[in-house]
């Protein structure tokens, strides 16, 4: 009686780990579309123009889903094709992302780093007062307000120590052609077919199956 109880028992888990299937609640990414290093790790692609992204952020969808499955990595990536100053935006979270580690903080999903505050700066100021830049250097404002810094300090940073974070983050259009944002994908090969997600729990339930994945 025992091991028929277990044997159900591990039965019911497997079908409840496995029960999303491909196509439905998530694609699996060609070769040359999957994100690099990014193993054990959630990752949402984002626009500081795009509604739904602000929307996400404002909901705090990351955070919700890092405290129900925190051994997972997040992060967040602006597309740099997606927006008149995108290219920019890339470089500013990559300076702010230096800073941060400098001081400790390893996650921009934490309210108190310059990462979160800038991304909700952009977006406040875009959606909120209908900002619009009309040159790079208005565009840079409020991240030197920010950081504390030149828009010097943040080009060079970019073209040196920044460079491999920068080329990593430029392999998100790859998957945002096909997606749009915002856009999550799991260990790096998995997008979750965000027309399948009702609420916060049915994503979270995805990105928890597809980390468990192998293949």
């Amino acid at each position: 009686m025992f091991k028929k109880l277990v044997a159900i028992l591990i039965l019911c888990a497997s079908s409840s780990l496995f029960a999303i299937s491909e196509g439905k609640e998530y694609f699996k990414l060609a070769p040359n579309e999957q994100l690099p290093n990014s193993e054990n790790s959630v990752i949402e692609l984002f626009s500081y123009g795009c509604i739904h992204c602000y929307n996400q952020f404002r909901n705090g969808t990351l955070k919700t889903i890092s405290n129900s499955l925190p051994n997972l990595k997040y992060e967040e990536w602006q597309v740099r094709e997606m927006g008149q100053f995108g290219e920019d935006f890339v470089k500013i979270l990559a300076y702010a992302k230096m800073v941060d580690e400098k001081n400790g903080l390893n996650s921009s999903l934490d309210s108190k780093s310059s990462f979160h505050e800038i991304v909700g700066s952009y977006f406040v100021a875009y959606f909120q007062y209908r900002l619009s830049w009309r040159t790079q250097r208005d565009f840079y404002s409020i991240a030197l307000n920010v950081l504390k810094v030149t828009q010097d300090d943040i080009e060079k940073y970019a073209k040196t120590r920044g460079k491999s974070y920068i080329d990593r983050v430029h392999s998100a259009i790859n998957v945002a052609k096909k997606s749009g944002t915002p856009a999550f994908v799991v260990n790096g090969k998995y997008l979750v077919n965000i027309e399948a997600v009702r609420s916060i729990d049915d994503l979270t339930r995805i990105i928890k199956e597809l980390s468990a994945l192998k293949d």
